[in-house]
């Protein structure tokens, strides 16, 4: 009985030691910082309308344990198939799961990059260079008179307001990408992708995106899994976009900052849309209250959970794969709000990015 008591008290030892270590480990990692809990407040009190940017509408019920998420999935489907967490309680841990490790990616001092060297620039290769070369065209339009940039930017008037940023359409540059040329074993997908950039700002409004993947399915082209264009995340046709757009117009510009700001503008992907009514318990946009919304800082799940969704980890991708250019930077704040287009209630993410 005694060796038997001796072993418990070991393993009960050995128990307490891990979860201390792995609690510091996350809170180390995530870099919980000091905003004020809403404890004792019914998840519906939650959405009570912030002014400032700086509001913290997390829930602590939401996700009450963070030590789970160092769970692996076979473990969280296991705890479900035993009754020991709900549907909910495991949809909820595999997405915030999810954004997790892209923080721990984002923040992490090297690239683990899916990105193929050849669509970095190096030498005498430009991003316009890399853009050509795998069928993409570019259009620049700066302070764009159509009528979808109009009601776009007066759909993000408050939020331009609530950051400092410029609502001066002449700030402003429309690029349109679309891979509309067919390159030897690449054939057109029209694959396109519609970002504006403000560089003085270090912003960016991630209007219409379609991937070549999107395309081929959306349009039934025949075109093999193979003979879609290699050249085609969002975040490498973008960054390039970007830096493309940098070259061109840098002399024009005040400055040209670190992107810092970076709206996703009425989102229509439905996996989006379903982490959002997860993340904020809502069933419809205009639930979310206009700007500013819902915020939550990277510490809280929620925050972990929209970062999962495609609307944010392709953004999260694209600090990931770049750090030579820009440096260690990772996604510190999201927001969720809904930005009414002529009365009609839009989904709309805001997400926030720092320095590391």
């Amino acid at each position: 009985m005694l060796q038997m008591t001796r072993n418990a008290k070991f393993h009960v030892v050995v128990f307490i030691i891990i979860a201390a270590f792995t609690s510091i480990l996350l809170n180390s990692i995530i870099s919980i910082t000091p905003y004020p809990r809403q404890h004792q407040v019914s998840h519906h009190a939650l959405l009570t309308r912030q002014q400032s940017n700086d509001a913290n509408n997390g829930n602590p019920t939401w996700l009450p344990d963070n030590t789970k998420l160092l769970l692996s999935d076979a473990r969280i489907d296991q705890l479900w198939a035993e009754n020991l967490i709900t549907t909910d309680e495991r949809n909820r841990l595999k997405a915030a799961k999810k954004g997790f490790a892209l923080l721990c990616s984002m923040k992490a001092s090297t690239a683990t990059s899916p990105t193929d060297p050849k669509f970095l620039p190096n030498g005498d290769r430009t991003s316009q260079d890399i853009l050509d070369e795998y069928g993409w065209k570019q259009i620049n339009t700066r302070n764009a008179q159509d009528q979808e940039s109009k009601l776009l930017f007066e759909s993000l008037t408050s939020a331009f307001d609530g950051l400092g940023v410029s609502n001066d359409k002449n700030s402003w540059i429309q690029n349109t990408a679309e891979h509309s040329i067919t390159k030897p074993g690449y054939p057109a997908t029209h694959g396109k992708y519609q970002n504006y950039f403000d560089l003085s700002d270090g912003a960016m409004i991630a209007a219409s995106n379609w991937s070549p993947e999107m395309m081929v399915l959306k349009e039934d082209l025949d075109i093999d899994d193979d003979e879609v264009v290699p050249l085609r995340r969002w975040s490498d046709v973008v960054w390039n976009s970007r830096e493309d757009v940098i070259s061109i117009n840098k002399n024009q510009e005040s400055e040209v900052k670190k992107i810092e700001h970076v709206f996703r503008h009425n989102i229509a992907s439905g996996a989006t849309q379903n982490v959002i009514r997860m993340v904020a318990d809502v069933t419809m946009p205009e639930k979310l209250g206009e700007w500013p919304g819902l915020s939550y800082p990277i510490s809280e799940p929620q925050a972990l959970a929209l970062l999962s969704s495609p609307n944010a980890y392709g953004l999260a991708w694209f600090l990931i794969q770049h750090k030579s250019s820009m440096g260690i930077r990772y996604i510190d704040r999201i927001n969720i709000f809904d930005c009414k287009v002529l009365g009609q209630s839009r989904w709309c993410m805001y997400l926030h990015i720092a320095d590391a």
